[in-house]
């Protein structure tokens, strides 16, 4: 149902500090930079808190979109819809729905690929529900010393994800996360 990947290299990571500025006010023309600590579940705090990256510190960082594709024209596929997962410590998910966020080296991806947008929408929820919370914490809490865990793209994809025939049942599902 979905497929789980990185979404830079570590030495990627360290050029895509070349490219990062900061942009408060910033256009079309650039795409915005998440990290782990600032997603939250169903949200990204792009712009309403601090963002760490690699000994930096940004309120609004930013890339260009001409300079992304030059420095990682293998990436730029990835500037689609997906879903955004934490890599560390706690499970949280968001929906780039625009493809407007540069998923940073301490997180996961979820490419939307041949799902349609309500099953983007379901998926989120699922994957940011209690239950999906329950089973991560009773197969990997011994992984993470105080109760935090680093996510691996194997571990994101081997997630036992229910498949729901009930047509209401999603419906329920997606217009509840719309709401949320």
């Amino acid at each position: 149902m979905i497929k789980a990947e990185n979404p830079f290299t570590t030495g990627e990571a360290y050029e895509l500090c070349n490219i990062l500025t900061e942009e408060e006010n910033c256009s079309d023309d650039y795409y915005r930079l998440v990290n782990t600590g600032t997603i939250d579940p169903y949200v990204s705090l792009y712009g309403k808190k601090l963002t760490s990256y690699l000994k930096s510190k940004y309120i609004h960082p930013v890339v260009s979109k001409k300079d992304f594709a030059e420095y990682f024209p293998k990436r730029v596929r990835q500037m689609t819809e997906k879903l955004i997962v934490t890599g560390m410590r706690y499970f949280e998910v968001f929906y780039d729905k625009r493809g407007e966020y540069i998923a940073g080296k301490s997180t996961i991806i979820l490419l939307r690929q041949s799902l349609s947008e309500e099953d983007m929408m379901y998926l989120l929820g699922i994957l940011n529900s209690r239950l999906i919370q329950f089973f991560i914490n009773q197969s990997y809490s011994t992984l993470g010393i105080g109760g935090g865990i680093n996510f691996s793209v194997d571990m994101i994809n081997s997630l036992p994800l229910p498949q729901i025939v009930d047509n209401n049942l999603r419906r329920d599902m997606v217009d509840t996360v719309d709401k949320i």
